[in-house]
């Protein structure tokens, strides 16, 4: 057969839908972004589903197709992820959306790294919803990707690499876990030396959340000698603490 024009007609790829919602966030736009990512993980269904029921056929056809609206062959990236969250991450009333996503990766085949839970994070702290990031943190933490607490100095709660939003958020789960040794130390007393390991999740029940953060809160009133390592700005634009003021108008 003659080839037509629509032969020669680019086809769209995971890198050009990536770089229009890259487009998408720098501009403020969350829901065109929303809506690219869902095209793909629509095609990217659609295929799996032709894949799972045998119809060998119909994915070659699926692959094969030239059509516009023939975007079964992408299926969206880590990329393509963290580039939605962090549109949604902009747009406080979007906190959930991105709670979502996050879940979402996993479900499509998508490891989300560490940009993607620094995000997730950062959504639900912009939008005041603290318990949802603290939760996600936790999660985050037990999978390796976050450690607020300082390996070689005990009681130091190291901040400095972390965003500012993550970094407050960090601090909220770092005095969380003293309160709640607090409470639960045995008669001997209380030990620095058992907040230092990673992972450190209290089993507070949800119910009892503001307890604890209140609790939390007293703790900096206390004699523990805790330090709180926020940097010096070295590594900022103009070299000044960025971190440091706001980690301080958090507390």
């Amino acid at each position: 057969a003659e080839p037509t024009p629509e032969d020669f007609r680019p086809r769209p790829n995971v890198a050009s839908f990536n770089l229009v919602i890259s487009a998408c966030e720098a501009a403020g736009q969350a829901e065109p972004a929303l809506e690219l990512l869902a095209m793909m993980q629509d095609g990217a269904r659609q295929r799996r589903a032709a894949q799972a029921h045998g119809r060998a056929q119909e994915y070659l056809e699926l692959l094969d197709g030239t059509g516009n609206a023939r975007l079964e062959h992408l299926s969206p990236d880590v990329v393509s992820y963290n580039v939605v969250l962090s549109a949604c991450a902009k747009d406080a009333r979007l906190w959930e959306r991105a709670l979502d996503l996050l879940c979402n990766m996993e479900e499509n085949g998508v490891d989300p790294d560490l940009i993607s839970y620094s995000t997730a994070v950062s959504s639900c702290e912009h939008a005041g919803e603290l318990a949802s990031a603290k939760q996600v943190y936790r999660f985050a933490n037990r999978r390796g990707f976050f450690e607020h607490w300082n390996a070689l100095s005990v009681g130091a709660i190291d901040l400095h690499t972390l965003p500012a939003a993550v970094a407050k958020v960090a601090l909220a789960v770092a005095l969380d876990d003293v309160a709640y040794r607090l409470l639960n130390a045995p008669a001997g007393g209380f030990d620095l030396d058992c907040l230092a390991t990673s992972g450190v999740d209290p089993p507070c029940p949800r119910s009892n959340e503001e307890e604890f953060a209140l609790s939390a809160t007293n703790v900096v009133l206390c004699d523990l000698p805790l330090d709180v390592i926020t940097g010096r700005g070295l590594h900022s634009a103009n070299r000044t603490a960025v971190l440091r003021p706001q980690i301080e108008e958090f507390l």
